[in-house]
């Protein structure tokens, strides 16, 4: 689990948000481990943006936002990272990032194959008053495709990911033995129209689809309660412009439905949002900038009757810097998030019970930052 310093462990799994190239994978709950599963040859940097920050990454982004960035070709022709690895509890890894440029068109295929297998997981029989074992395993099958021509790009990332999970002391006639399957797919078209120099408009059509599922291989397929799938359909539109040679403005529309089906703990269920955001900057002097913007989300239909829920939510920031090492940050900014249909609806008899009656949240975070930096401190 990946968090920020000061967020609740269990909640702040649906309170960050995880990105592939900028593009939402969706929260880091839900079974799945996106940084687990991204070839290490193919990553060129991650970055993180702590605190709010839906008005302009979506929803999850509420404590903070993890972007994973990988490699683009710098020449034409090909570039190419392999790595074979071979280890203890007959580990083999096969990590690969191929990149091929050729003028306007860049294609990039990313690859990993993780399979560890072998290691006792050692538990107690009560009854028999002896250790018993069971071999554990953890698999991860990724394939990342990414094509870009000109203003025109298409990208399709499909994991896998298996892990042992049932590990427990009981008698061993009673073991079940569970393991966690679960698939995840992301898959972005999008394109940009350039105006002129200063005008751009940029768009986007997301598909996002996770499965959690705990399996048992059929042995007690009737006590398994934790499947479901999960999927998104996310239609964004940005405009880019330069409004004068100190100032810059970004607005964007977005469109979202989040589905839910074949799950044995939460209902079918499709619910619908919307939301506008804007962001202004201005560059005062060598010195002094400033940053307003906000977004206004719209949940146009949710499951159970809920009356349409919607929010503003600002973010401001000033930077002033005092010379050229040493500057002046002050930053203030809101989120806003509504329940998932989990929360709201999960019923896993003699587990845990999901809210019908949960309210939306809000964050509110300011944040005042004063920094130097040289050559060498």
């Amino acid at each position: 689990t990946i968090s920020t310093r000061a967020s609740t462990p269990w909640p702040s799994l649906v309170h960050h948000l995880a990105l592939l190239n900028g593009r939402p994978f969706g929260n880091v709950a839900g079974g799945h481990n996106l940084y687990s599963s991204v070839p290490l040859s193919s990553i060129e940097r991650i970055e993180y943006i702590r605190g709010p920050g839906s008005v302009l990454y979506g929803t999850n982004a509420y404590y903070g936002v993890f972007n994973i960035i990988t490699k683009k070709s710098t020449k034409n022709g090909w570039q190419v990272e392999q790595k074979l690895l071979l280890g203890s509890f007959n580990n083999q890894t096969l990590d690969g990032s191929y990149r091929y440029k050729q003028g306007k068109l860049n294609l990039n295929l990313n690859m990993l194959y993780s399979d560890v297998d072998g290691w006792d997981a050692v538990m107690f029989d009560p009854n028999l008053m002896k250790n018993y074992s069971r071999k554990a395993f953890q698999t991860e099958k990724t394939l990342h495709l990414e094509l870009q021509y000109d203003d025109f790009s298409i990208s399709h990332y499909n994991s896998h990911q298996t892990k042992f999970a049932n590990f427990w002391d009981a008698p061993e006639d009673n073991y079940i033995p569970w393991f966690k399957n679960h698939p995840a797919k992301l898959t972005d078209i999008g394109y940009t129209f350039h105006f002129n120099e200063n005008w751009r408009i940029e768009n986007h059509l997301s598909l996002i689809e996770k499965r959690v599922e705990w399996d048992s291989n059929g042995v007690a397929d009737s006590f398994i309660i934790l499947k479901a799938n999960i999927e998104t359909k996310l239609l964004e539109l940005n405009l880019f412009g330069q409004l004068t040679k100190d100032s810059t403005l970004l607005t964007g529309l977005t469109r979202e439905q989040r589905i839910t089906s074949k799950s044995q703990t939460i209902p079918d269920a499709q619910e619908d949002y919307a939301s506008f955001y804007m962001q202004y900057q201005k560059q005062f002097n060598d010195y002094l900038s400033l940053m307003l913007g906000g977004q206004y989300v719209n949940s146009i239909s949710l499951k159970g009757g809920v009356s349409n829920k919607s929010d503003f939510v600002p973010r401001a920031g000033l930077i002033f810097n005092i010379n050229d090492d040493l500057a002046l940050k002050l930053l203030y900014g809101q989120a806003y998030r509504q329940p998932t249909i989990g929360e709201r609806f999960l019923d896993s008899p003699g587990i845990e019970i999901g809210n019908k009656d949960l309210d939306s949240e809000k964050i509110e975070t300011l944040e005042t930052q004063l920094y130097y930096q040289d050559h060498n401190t």
